[in-house]
């Protein structure tokens, strides 16, 4: 697993598949933030797509100075990386960024049938209210025809639900109508940025809840390293709580709360 996991300021290592998963502190939520970034030959560089928070999809080039990032690099093979890279490189085409930002609405909803097939486009399903970080990477996935994580009896946690009771209170400071909507979502299945890398590291796909405590760990435990030792003073990390950086042995029981 160690040779998948690497850390870093700026752009990832040119690789097999020229795509990764990375992670950084999310001043917004307090713990993990993930995006995918995908190598564009065109342009000879890297891009970096993620869902920031409500209406705010990004699409950016690295390196980004901002932040210190755990490259995962996710097990697949030549054609599946193809498809990956071409449902990020879709996205962004097809949608409308202004300014590197496109209009995606930030909600605990499935990440199932949020791109459109035939070009990407995004198209909320019957139901959908928003998505998560992850649950957004999840859609780029799925969009891919790839699928990580087997959600049959994923547990519903109680710090989960506590992290969602929390995001809604923040949404409904700028965005009161729509955490109106959101609040009915609380509750919902949430799979966690370090699940969705953990997953990744996987070679038998879709990863059951039962198989990810490991791998989850381990990609806690890499974030841990780097959060704790590189800059942790920087505004960007400031939101990460006091635990991560002081109590490790917590990241045990984490998965099961």
């Amino acid at each position: 697993m160690a040779q998948r996991v690497e850390e870093g300021l700026g752009a990832p290592p040119l690789n097999d598949t020229n795509v990764v998963l990375a992670l950084m502190g999310s001043k917004t939520t307090g713990g993990l933030h993930i995006g995918v970034g995908f190598y564009e030959e065109a342009d000879g560089a890297w891009k970096f797509i993620h869902h920031g928070w409500h209406r705010s999809l990004y699409c950016g080039t690295l390196p980004d100075s901002k932040a210190d990032y755990i490259w995962v690099f996710p097990i697949l093979d030549k054609y599946e990386a193809i498809a990956l890279r071409t449902s990020c490189h879709l996205v962004v085409r097809n949608n409308r960024f202004e300014g590197g930002v496109a209009d995606l609405a930030y909600a605990f909803s499935s990440h199932h049938r949020w791109l459109r097939q035939i070009d990407a486009l995004i198209e909320p399903p019957e139901g959908g209210i928003g998505l998560t970080c992850a649950s957004f990477v999840l859609a780029l996935f799925e969009h891919a025809s790839l699928s990580p994580v087997d959600l049959r009896r994923w547990p519903k946690r109680k710090r989960d639900r506590q992290a969602q009771e929390q995001l809604c209170q923040l949404l409904s400071k700028r965005h009161p109508e729509h955490a109106d909507s959101v609040r009915a979502e609380i509750g919902n299945v949430r799979v966690r940025p370090e699940e969705v890398a953990g997953a990744a590291l996987c070679s038998d796909w879709p990863v059951p809840f039962s198989r990810l405590r490991g791998p989850a760990r381990y990609v806690m435990e890499r974030a841990f390293t780097l959060f704790n030792r590189v800059r942790p003073a920087e505004k960007h990390l400031k939101m990460v709580p006091r635990s991560f950086f002081t109590n490790l042995p917590f990241i045990g029981s984490w998965f099961e709360r």
